[in-house]
């Protein structure tokens, strides 16, 4: 699941992949976050993206991210299938990687916008 500042995304800003079977017969799922970063989202100057990751009630990961930013950036949409295209994705077993890499990409491409 994605948070945006604390509060749960909305439905439609979830991107569901289909999950990947490895050759060593383990699952891969996978849950984007999509949506337009405007200034409402920067609480006193920085927005908050969470991922987290359950496996029933044996696995339980998440990892949390914050940008500080002062004026509303204008770029391209971003967006992040497992290979790096500028957004951001969570991913089982290794949620806490992809969701950093992917948050570090994104902000690093918004501030090199400035």
């Amino acid at each position: 699941m994605w948070y945006i500042n604390d509060k749960q995304a909305e439905t439609g800003n979830l991107v569901e992949y289909t999950p990947v079977n490895d050759t060593d017969g383990l699952e891969t799922s996978r849950l984007g976050l999509k949506f337009v970063v405007g200034a409402r989202h920067f609480n006193s100057g920085e927005i908050r993206l969470k991922c987290t990751a359950t496996i029933a009630a044996v696995y339980w990961q998440s990892s949390e991210e914050s940008v500080e930013g002062q004026e509303q950036q204008t770029g391209p949409a971003l967006e992040s299938k497992g290979v790096y295209t500028g957004g951001s994705e969570c991913s089982i077993p290794y949620s806490w990687a992809s969701c950093l890499f992917a948050f570090l990409a994104t902000a690093f491409h918004l501030l090199i916008n400035l």
